[in-house]
């Protein structure tokens, strides 16, 4: 396991590595067997999750749509609480070790690190827009 796992998130990138140090103290290493649900879709979520080793599967309506292989994140949304539940559903296709970073540790980790909170909140703010630019506007359904 690298010393800095998060250092390869682009969400992280510009991050000093003090702060990089502390994300990965207060994050968790959790492995998953094979065929075991990890995420079940639809349910309350505040994490973000790095494939350390093997590969998830994630599905939407039984489908899958997707697989995440080593290096592979799962949750930003999430994790920036832009979302509260997760919207796919994902089970370990080999047996897999992920690292999981909650919002309270990320919180925790900002509280301490002003140069990180303040290059974090612009991206935020950047995601939040793209996140309301993808909704479509209700007053334009209604015209169209």
């Amino acid at each position: 396991e690298p010393h800095l796992p998060w250092q390869e998130v682009p969400f992280f990138q510009g991050c000093g590595e003090l702060f990089l140090r502390e994300v990965a103290a207060r994050s968790w290493m959790e492995e998953f067997n094979a065929g075991e649900v990890v995420v079940r879709e639809g349910m309350s979520f505040s994490s973000l999750l790095l494939v350390r080793r093997g590969v998830l599967e994630v599905s939407s309506a039984g489908q899958t749509v997707r697989t995440l292989g080593e290096g592979g994140q799962l949750g930003e949304a999430q994790l920036l609480g832009l979302r509260s539940r997760i919207q796919e559903g994902v089970r370990a296709k080999t047996n897999v070790a992920v690292r999981v970073l909650s919002r309270q540790a990320f919180t925790q980790a900002l509280s301490t690190h002003p140069y990180e909170k303040s290059l974090l909140q612009r991206r935020l703010v950047d995601r939040k827009l793209e996140h309301i630019g993808r909704r479509p506007c209700p007053e334009k359904k209604r015209l169209q």
